[in-house]
C-alpha cells in the first residue's frame, strides 16, 4: 500500500508541474493572455522658457496667446491644440510646452526649432512679426528644455507570469499533493484496520 501512496503522490505532483511549465510556455504577454493596465497616450512635452521685454499684461490677453500658439504650431508642424502658452511673472517668463504624440514628432518638433531657439536675437526675429506684441518687443534670453520622455510601461515577469501568479501555482499544486496523500493514508489506515480486526477475530 506504500508503494501505491508513493506512485499516486508522485503521479499528482508530475501532473501539477507539468502543467505549471504549459502555462509558462502557453502565457505571452504580446498575446493578451495576460492583460496589463492600458497605457497611457504617449506624451512627450518640449518646453522653452523665453523672457521678454514689456509687462506680464502685455502678453496675457487671448489674441496675443493665440497668434503664439499659431506661430510656433506653424514652425513646429504641429497642431494648435499641442502647443501650450503659459506667461508669467520674473520679467516677463513665457513657457511654450509643444506636447508631441510620438517620440519621433517630439524629435522633428526639436529640430524643427533649433534654429530660432539657438539664441535670443534669433527667436527675436522669428516672434517680432506676431500680431499683438507690444512695440519695442524683443527676446532677452531663451531656453529649450531636454524632451521629456514618457514613463515606461509596466511589464510583467519574463515568462508572462507575475510573482503573485506563480505563488499560486506552487501553492496550488502542494495542497493537491497533500490532499491525494491525505486520501490515499486515509484509506490505508482504513485497510489496515480491518486487516488487524481479521487477525484479533482468529486467535
Amino acid at each position: 500500500m506504500k508503494g501505491v501512496a508513493a506512485l499516486v503522490f508522485l503521479f499528482a505532483t508530475t501532473v501539477c508541474a507539468s502543467d505549471e511549465l504549459e502555462v509558462f510556455g502557453d502565457m505571452d504577454v504580446g498575446s493578451g493572455d495576460v492583460p496589463l493596465p492600458p497605457s497611457p497616450p504617449f506624451q512627450a512635452p518640449l518646453s522653452i522658457i523665453i523672457h521678454v521685454t514689456g509687462d506680464v499684461s502685455d502678453y496675457t490677453n487671448s489674441t496675443i496667446k493665440a497668434s503664439l500658439k499659431s506661430k510656433f504650431a506653424t514652425k513646429a508642424d504641429v497642431s494648435s491644440s499641442q502647443v501650450n502658452i503659459l506667461v508669467t511673472s520674473g520679467s516677463v517668463r513665457i513657457e511654450v510646452t509643444i506636447t508631441s504624440t510620438s517620440l519621433d514628432e517630439a524629435m522633428n518638433v526639436q529640430n524643427a526649432l533649433k534654429s530660432v531657439t539657438d539664441s535670443a536675437s534669433d527667436a527675436t526675429d522669428f516672434l517680432k512679426d506676431t500680431p499683438g506684441l507690444p512695440s519695442g518687443f524683443s527676446v532677452e534670453d531663451i531656453t529649450m528644455l531636454p524632451i521629456q520622455a514618457p514613463p515606461s510601461a509596466p511589464s510583467s515577469s519574463p515568462d508572462g507570469l507575475t510573482g503573485g501568479q506563480v505563488a499560486g501555482i506552487v501553492i496550488g499544486c502542494l495542497l493537491g499533493a497533500g490532499l491525494i496523500g491525505g486520501v490515499v493514508y486515509y484509506f490505508k489506515s482504513q485497510s489496515d484496520g480491518k486487516g488487524l480486526n481479521a487477525y484479533q477475530s482468529s486467535q
